[in-house]
């Protein structure tokens, strides 16, 4: 016989993986503009790219960084499917912003399309749509991407695009609506944003009031 001995391990740390993420539109299909601001709405494909490079040990207590390990070989995940987009200049959330960094509220006018989106097509928001910022090739114009959470799209996207007016009108109602003072996470999806800055920039995008 033999004897088995066994014990509690107990770690304090925690893993977290390092992802690097690429989204690129690949395929524009159709498109429209806004006729005061120029700002583009564009529909068709898009590919998405994920890479884990690395792995990284968290403290629970303090979260700081214990150790970190890259990959020898990245795990690598890409997603072909349909979006639409909005290609705006910069300058149209610096100037109302009066800051050169729009990633921020890029990011916020995004997010509350991608929000409005998902309720005007009946889809799962951050399960069947997604959003993202990315830079537009050789100028300062940036574009706000909304894309199908499927391989080959599932129609939110397309739908979107056709109906983009309706979604960009529900947007500025549901800001309004929101009982915060100026901006909370739930409206604008982010904290320490103005709510108020985010509808000028709608309106200086679309030429919408309401």
């Amino acid at each position: 016989s033999s004897d088995v001995c066994s014990s509690d391990l107990t770690y304090n740390y925690y893993t977290e993986a390092i992802i690097n993420k690429g989204l690129e539109i690949n395929d524009r299909i159709r498109s429209k503009t806004y006729p005061k601001s120029g700002a583009e709405v564009g529909s068709g494909g898009v590919v998405f790219t994920s890479a884990t490079v690395a792995f990284k040990c968290i403290e629970y207590h303090n979260k700081q960084t214990l150790s970190q390990q890259a990959l020898d070989r990245p795990l690598v995940r890409t997603l072909e499917t349909k979006g639409v987009w909005i290609s705006i200049q910069s300058s149209m959330i610096s100037d109302i912003t009066k800051s050169p960094d729009v990633s921020q509220y890029a990011s916020a006018v995004a997010y509350c399309i991608a929000l409005s989106a998902a309720m005007a097509t009946q889809a799962d928001f951050r399960k069947d749509l997604a959003y993202d910022v990315i830079p537009n090739s050789g100028t300062n114009d940036i574009s706000l991407v909304i894309y199908d959470l499927a391989p080959g799209g599932m129609g939110f996207s397309e739908k979107a695009y056709e109906i983009i007016d309706d979604v960009i009108r529900i947007t500025i109602r549901t800001l309004k609506k929101c009982h915060c003072d100026d901006g909370c996470p739930n409206c604008v999806g982010f904290s320490g944003l103005s709510k108020k800055l985010i509808l000028k920039i709608l309106r200086r995008i679309t030429g919408f009031r309401a």
